[in-house]
């Protein structure tokens, strides 16, 4: 039986249809009011969260603005207090709402911001995310200023929606002291997923105009991870805002429907070099126009190497009608293969004109497609949680363009606590066991792997982690295989599941003895890792497993990091880069040769504090080069 749970808990599926289910139950702690949401140290003000706020200002042209359309994986500092220790702050996803305004939205839910369960331990609900403004000087300013608040709110998107009795708040600050320095002037409760709506709430009360005013988001809603979900946009403080001030002459790319190498988001270069120039395939962007009549938008697209800078195709450009407030589909050909000579990436760069646009900061859109090691489908955000209420097996189907081996397999899981409504035991699946399989045919009877020892599930440090599960030696796969999971009971070990990119094709789960596709328009985000050498011998002895990299520590706080290696040759030598998430190099180390498996790397001191991206590169003695790349958190 199959589930695909957006709850940390739910009932059992009654029976085996074939058909994709979606099970959700009600809270069993039920919150009749806001009690919680009043309280001073559930809503954490200033004081209470060590450290202070920046004060900014605003004037009639200089509003509070933030679409959260940057790179990186929080909000922006200079508009938010991060506190230190403070793990509430909301992350910022770009595929998981639906039709946002504009690219990148505050996802609000049930995890901190390394991506775990507030509460693990126990099926509760109570206060989850909260972002707080910096100190917002109003003193200059009274009520005959006009001054409004608004923002788009969009509850579930293509996650878990909240139910009823769960809430999503907006607070002002007040210059009184505790409790009553923050004043609650809206509460919106929950619903299945809706487009998003935009609110406008005015500053009607003479106890917001002083020097220390802040806005404050916060829900209320399950603590048991990825559940609960709202996606906060375009929030705009400003001044002499009248009653129809709620449309934007604003055009903004969103995000994509259709991978550039569909179905595929990530395709080993050795596959991709013997694709016979069938890889790239038209892709579909959405733009927003929050205007408020038709808008006539050229759209460019350009493909570029994110290391080296160089185009790799002419521009594309296409011009579409835009209906006002509304998203549309505009969809582009396919760009022509190129002949790589090493392992790469691709940079898709689409952008509209900033003339007459008051929003430039959000014209572009930007997409990584990596060409190296891997085959993935998804988009490498979870949507959902996947698993099975059997201890029976699910996967993804690859099929080679040139005989290969598997190397490794990467898995997202996402941190979920299962309840059996029958013990009442509450269960957090990290560290859960569970088997890494390989199938050959499209039955699960078909095993030609089956890797037990030392799988267990992992969650990582950041959101949307995936873990690499290394092969004890490099499998040799027929043309076509099947990647995937064995669970070892009936509770469920919640992989992620990415709505975003419709691969149900390829996604398949065991229903009592054959393979059948999960029919829920979307994948699982479990990767195959390719060896990217010819078929190996099936009478190989001697271990030839790829280098097996991690950094430590991770989050990193210092200026150093230790890279601990595995499987290394003698002679290998090894060389590093960091880039931000656009690919542009931050920091280069010369090539050394490795002596010792355990590296120490000092950073410099200047990269700011985010998420980059750590990218190893291996020569083996016999000239063979191998290509790692991983995510890296800096905490300054």
């Amino acid at each position: 039986m199959l589930k695909i749970f957006r709850k940390g808990f739910f009932p059992l599926i009654a029976a085996l249809t074939g058909a994709f289910q979606l099970s959700v139950a009600q809270s069993v702690i039920v919150l009749a009011n806001d009690s919680l949401a009043r309280s001073p140290f559930a809503m954490s003000p200033s004081g209470q969260r060590g450290g202070s706020p920046d004060t900014l200002s605003i004037g009639p042209n200089t509003p509070f603005f933030d679409d959260f359309s940057y790179p990186g994986l929080f909000p922006d500092s200079a508009h938010w207090f991060m506190a230190p220790n403070d793990l509430t702050t909301p992350v910022i996803s770009r595929n998981q709402a639906v039709n946002p305004p504009s690219r990148g939205v505050a996802t609000f839910d049930g995890s901190n911001k390394y991506g775990e369960a507030y509460n693990p331990a126990n099926i509760g609900s109570g206060i989850t995310d909260r972002l707080l403004s910096h100190y917002i000087d109003l003193a200059p300013w009274t009520v005959s200023s006009q001054a409004k608040l608004s923002f788009f709110l969009q509850p579930a998107g293509l996650g878990e929606k909240p139910e009823a009795t769960d809430s999503f708040y907006v607070y002002f600050r007040t210059p009184l002291p505790p409790p009553n320095d923050f004043k609650k002037v809206l509460a919106i409760g929950g619903t299945p997923s809706k487009p998003f709506r935009q609110y406008v709430i005015p500053l009607n009360d003479p106890l917001f105009f002083h020097t220390g005013f802040q806005i404050l988001f916060q829900t209320l809603g399950s603590q048991n991870g990825m559940l609960d979900v709202w996606h906060l946009d375009y929030v705009l403080l400003g001044l002499n805002r009248n009653s129809n001030d709620t449309t934007y002459n604003d055009r903004s790319p969103v995000n994509l429907s259709r991978s550039i190498l569909h179905p595929f988001s990530a395709i080993p270069i050795t596959h991709y070099l013997a694709g016979s120039g069938s890889n790239m395939q038209p892709f579909t962007v959405n733009i927003d126009n929050l205007a408020g009549q038709n808008q006539n938008a050229t759209l460019s697209a350009k493909l570029s190497d994110p290391v080296g800078g160089s185009v790799f195709s002419a521009t594309q450009n296409q011009t579409a009608s835009l209906p006002p407030y509304a998203v549309n589909p505009v969809n582009f050909p396919a760009f022509a293969d190129q002949a790589l000579n090493g392992i790469a990436a691709y940079k898709l760069e689409v952008s509209t004109p900033a003339t007459g646009d008051i929003r430039p900061e959000n014209n572009v859109l930007e997409e990584i497609f990596r060409i190296d090691s891997v085959f993935a489908y998804d988009d490498g955000e979870a949507d959902a949680s996947f698993g099975l209420n059997q201890g029976l097996g699910f996967g993804m189907k690859f099929t080679l363009s040139q005989p290969d081996s598997l190397a490794a397999v990467w898995i997202s899981f996402v941190p979920t606590v299962n309840y059996n409504q029958v013990t009442g035991k509450a269960t957090y699946m990290k560290d859960k066991s569970f088997r890494l399989a390989v199938w050959k045919d499209s039955h699960p009877d078909s095993l030609i792997l089956q890797q037990i020892g030392g799988m267990k599930v992992t969650y990582g440090n950041t959101p949307n982690h995936f873990q690499r599960f290394p092969l004890s030696t490099p499998l040799q796969v027929p043309q076509t295989f099947w990647v995937g999971v064995q669970q070892t009971d009936t509770e469920p070990l919640g992989v992620g599941f990415d709505f975003n990119y419709d691969n149900d094709a390829y996604t398949f789960w065991d229903s009592l003895g054959h393979w059948v596709n999960t029919r829920m328009g979307g994948c699982l985000m479990i990767r195959a890792e390719m060896y990217n050498t010819t078929a190996l011998a099936t009478s190989i002895e001697k271990s030839v497993s790829p280098p097996l990299v991690n950094l430590f520590p991770n989050p990193v706080t210092g200026n150093t990091v230790e890279i601990n290696l595995e499987n290394i040759e003698p002679g290998t030598l090894y060389h590093a880069e960091i880039m931000d998430i656009q690919g542009r190099i931050l920091q280069s180390f010369p090539a050394e040769k490795i002596n010792n498996p355990a590296l120490r790397l000092n950073l410099y001191e200047n990269i700011p504090a985010g998420m980059v991206i750590w990218k190893h590169y291996f020569q083996m003695p016999n000239g063979d080069k191998k290509y790692f790349t991983e995510k890296l958190l800096i905490l300054r």
